[in-house]
């Protein structure tokens, strides 16, 4: 994983293939898809948003990024299959 900090406000990121996920903000919906409440709080606890806080929180940080990585790479791979089922002609017709 290669931690960036991008954009005007320095947030912090991963690249993932050639796009930058921000961490703080795919936390927020990682918890929210999980029922989580609060997950915007949750969030800027589990993944600070500032580079140097990211490195205060340590080794859970890491993880949950990578559970945010993880997470984006399966949202992103369910969305190309449908893509690729839309262009082959195999996607459900609507009720």
């Amino acid at each position: 994983m290669r931690i960036v900090v991008f954009g005007p406000d320095k947030r912090i990121g991963a690249l993932q293939g050639n796009r930058i996920v921000d961490l703080k903000h795919g936390m927020s919906e990682y918890l929210r898809q999980r029922g989580e409440s609060n997950p915007e709080q949750k969030a800027a606890e589990r993944v600070p948003a500032r580079l140097l806080a990211f490195i205060e929180r340590g080794a859970p940080a890491i993880e949950d990024s990578q559970r945010v990585l993880e997470h984006c790479s399966g949202v992103g791979d369910r969305e190309n299959q449908l893509d690729a089922r839309d262009r082959a002609g195999l996607a459900a017709s609507p009720p």
